[in-house]
């Protein structure tokens, strides 16, 4: 766990302190020789707030077999024990699984504290597909609380889930059109990765009935983080009758890099689009495919001739980042030629690193 969830945690509920300090410790070395029944009796009995954060902190060494003992603590009669227990979860992940319904429990009860239940949504999220048993009281969470900082910890939670009924509330809140949740949200389903490759189409599809060109970007920009299983999706993009939405998503796959290999073949078709900003971009996600692009390097030569000096540029450097071998001597004079200077300095260089 990184201090990246206590900045997440000191915006939603700037009341839990120990929480916040103990998801910023460091993974314990020193006293990892200390006993289950040792760290679970520190973490309910201890007056040091330091004793109790080091027990919450060290007990997931024991995996699974600490999940009995920390359920029953999150039942305890002391809140402060309570928050503590969740605080373990959080870091136990995944392999808190068992703990679900009684971290749905402290979630639903509006009369816990506000720092516990946020706790507690953030070991949900940890927990991640597992725990999505918890949508119906997240989503009463979102009507509760109308608050940005409440909010985002349960946008995490459910873009941790990803599954068709999580992702669904998320789209709907997208399309409530309140930019700062909006970007929340994206930035929720960024973190998720590939995990979150699931809500590729629904999070496309939102993107295509927006109006909002930035968001539109941010929505094409955030399927991208979803990786190599991102492709099926994004490809047929490329073939949109909008201008706007072929060009998020060659921006798109440039951003992939070496994982949009799949998509080399129809970016092969894109280079030969009517519109300039598409041959641009198609280069350039060519490019970033590196090496695995190959195919391409014929399609990219074509374009040395083209009438943009912009795209004359990009393809240039991208067949330079496949195959420096594809260029022929008279693409070099022909380039180094060329009526742009930035274009005759990039084959200058191609020629020189060449040599």
């Amino acid at each position: 766990m990184t201090c990246r969830f206590a900045a997440r945690l000191r915006v939603a509920f700037p009341m839990c302190m120990l929480t916040l300090a103990g998801l910023c410790l460091s993974p314990v070395a020193s006293r990892a020789a200390e006993s289950l029944g040792e760290l679970l009796d520190q973490l309910e009995h201890s007056r040091e707030v330091a004793v109790r954060l080091h027990a919450a902190e060290a007990l997931p060494q024991y995996g699974e077999r600490a999940v009995p003992s920390l359920r029953g603590l999150l039942h305890h009669g002391d809140p402060r024990v309570r928050d503590y227990a969740c605080l373990a979860l959080v870091r136990l992940g995944p392999r808190a699984e068992a703990a679900v319904p009684d971290l749905i429990a402290i979630v639903g009860n509006p009369a816990e504290p506000n720092h516990l239940r946020g706790t507690a949504i953030m070991a949900l999220a940890q927990i991640g597909p597992a725990a999505s048993s918890a949508l119906p009281v997240l989503r009463a969470v979102i009507d509760e609380h109308p608050s940005l900082g409440w909010r985002r910890e349960v946008v995490s939670a459910l873009a941790a889930f990803a599954t068709p009924e999580a992702v669904a509330v998320l789209i709907k809140l997208l399309e409530r059109g309140e930019r700062q949740e909006q970007l929340v949200i994206l930035a929720a389903f960024g973190h998720q990765g590939e995990k979150a490759k699931s809500a590729a189409s629904e999070l496309l599809s939102f993107a295509g009935r927006s109006p909002d060109r930035e968001l539109g970007d941010r929505v094409f920009l955030t399927v991208a983080t979803f990786g190599r299983d991102a492709i099926g999706d994004l490809v047929p993009y490329l073939q949109s009758d909008r201008l706007e939405t072929r060009r998020r998503t060659a921006l798109a796959l440039s951003r992939l890099g070496p994982d949009a290999a799949d998509a080399v073949p129809m970016l092969c078709e894109t280079v030969n689009d009517e519109e300039t900003l598409m041959r641009f971009w198609a280069a350039k996600a060519l490019g970033n495919v590196g090496p695995a692009a190959r195919p391409a390097a014929e399609s990219l030569r074509r374009l040395f001739d083209d009438a943009d000096p912009n795209v004359r540029w990009e393809a240039t450097n991208a067949i330079a980042k496949i195959d420096l071998a594809a260029i022929t001597q008279d693409d070099r004079n022909r380039l180094l030629a060329d009526p742009d200077p930035g274009v005759r300095q990039r084959a200058a260089m191609i020629c020189f690193a060449n040599r």
